[in-house]
Parts: structure tokens; sequence; C-alpha cells
């Protein structure tokens, strides 16, 4: 291929690997274990990838951060469109799951920051439908 096409080819990158032990463009290969599928592989995000999806999560969902929430979803759906579009090739369904309830949680807890004072606590929790004594309850 060198002397043919004239490519320099660098030898660190280059080579015959295992599927197990090799990584792509941020995807990673895992044997399929379906019945008669021997010897198969299905796409994964590469670790390094789920950790840097994470830390710009977390980022936008740090509570001290000084931004409205319709901005903190905007931003939100932003980076997860972007990157369910980029891996959307990849087995990811139930660790997606577990990713939205974590960000979930992250977002209660910002909104909850937000309120600040215990009778706004109160009253918004009692706007939301949560009846008197468990309004009262849940505030300390």
């Amino acid at each position: 291929m060198k002397d043919r096409l004239h490519l320099p080819i660098n030898r660190e990158k280059s080579g015959i690997r295992r599927p197990l032990t090799f990584e792509l463009l941020g995807y990673g290969f895992v044997s399929s274990y379906k019945k008669g599928e021997r010897g198969k592989y299905q796409l994964v995000v590469s670790k390094s990838k789920w950790e840097k999806l994470k830390a710009e999560l977390k980022a936008i969902t740090r509570k001290t951060i000084p931004m409205t929430f319709d901005e903190r979803i905007q931003q939100l759906n932003w980076l997860i469109r972007g990157w369910l579009n980029y891996f959307k090739l990849a087995s990811i369904h139930g660790k997606l799951k577990t990713l939205d309830g974590w960000i979930r949680n992250r977002l209660r807890y910002c909104i909850w920051h937000h309120w600040k004072k215990p009778e706004r606590k109160r009253k918004n929790l009692i706007r939301l439908g949560v009846d008197h004594d468990h309004a009262y309850a849940w505030i300390e």
C-alpha cells in the first residue's frame, strides 16, 4: 500500500488486532452473546467517551451555574442530540436509561437549589400536587 498508493503508514496505529482490544473513532467492539452468533461482534461506545459525556453533562447540570432552567434544558438537548446522532450505530439502550435517571436527578436538585427558602419550597411542592403534610416533611 505504501509503494502503490504512496501513502505514509503509521506503524503504531496500523496492524492486525483482535476486535475486543480495538477502538476506532470512539467505538469499541464486544462479543455478541446471541445464540447461534459465535464470532460476531457489536459496536459499543468506548469508556473514555462515556466519561467525557458524563463530565459535560455534569458541567451543564451543576446547581451553582447561573442559568435558567430552559437554557439548561436547551444545552442538554444540543449535547445529547449530537452525541446520540454520532453514536447511533452502537448498542447503548441500557446505558442510556441509567444516564437518563442520573440527569433527571441532577435536574431535580437544580430546581430544589433554585427554590432556596423553605417557604418557597413548601409552596412550590403544594403547587405541584403534594399534600400539605408531606410538603412540610420534605422541606427539612
